[in-house]
């Protein structure tokens, strides 16, 4: 992955003493800075918002409370994308350096269950611009394998897509482009009951269904589409 270059501190968690207030003036001042502004919350082990900066983190998160939250993969690409700096708690006007965050970020994943495949999806989706929202319903249910007499792997409805538009908006975001399904199939494709899941659920809904792959490093996109022979 990226890594961010790294940039001073701004300021300190505590006013030295004798400085006069000194540094917070200087925090005032260092955070005319080019990137968003989180605040890491140790309970949740989310990040919200405090300084937005970009269209793009605008259309991530949701508010809650009057505080905008982020999805941990959210927070995560920003951060390794170097488009969001962290700051421990809402009164302190230091970052984080690069590494800390990155490992809150990554212990975010991991508390919150999302693996390293499918935030690699999200990042894959994410660079190219276009605007992603979790899918509501999380599985496909599982079939039967026969020739091996047992449970085939679930597949994941991960995310809803959008392409990215001016006239976005996130209260009423339309219907998706296409529909992100991501399984641990590593160097095996889908089982044919597998695919015919996929379209059946592609046929109801509407919205055409790529199937995510991840080998450990890079992600691919398969399309799924019902054959169809020609009529006589």
């Amino acid at each position: 992955m990226q890594r961010i270059a790294e940039t001073p501190d701004v300021g300190r968690c505590e006013r030295r003493a004798g400085d006069g207030g000194s540094t917070s003036k200087r925090a005032k001042v260092s955070e005319r800075v080019n990137f968003a502004v989180g605040i890491w919350d140790e309970a949740k082990e989310l990040v919200f918002v405090e300084h937005f900066k970009g269209k793009q983190l605008q259309r991530m998160g949701t508010t809650i409370d009057g505080q905008h939250w982020l999805l941990p993969e959210e927070s995560t690409y920003l951060v390794v994308n170097n488009k969001l700096r962290l700051k421990k708690s809402a009164t302190c006007n230091k970052y984080m350096t690069y590494s800390e965050a990155y490992r809150y970020c990554f212990k975010g994943l991991s508390k919150h269950k999302l693996s390293i495949a499918e935030y690699s999806v999200y990042a894959k989706l994410a660079k190219q611009r276009y605007i992603i929202f979790k899918s509501e319903s999380r599985k496909l249910p599982a079939e039967c394998d026969s020739a091996s007499n047992r449970a085939s792997t679930d597949i994941n409805l991960l995310y809803n897509v959008f392409e990215p538009r001016k006239d976005f908006k996130k209260s009423d975001p339309g219907t998706p482009s296409f529909r992100v399904v991501i399984s641990p199939f590593h160097d095996k494709l889908p089982s044919l009951k597998h695919l015919e899941k996929l379209l059946q659920s592609q046929s109801s809904s509407h919205i055409p269904h790529k199937i995510a792959l991840f080998d450990g490093q890079s992600v691919s996109f398969l399309g799924v589409e019902a054959f169809k022979p020609p009529k006589p």
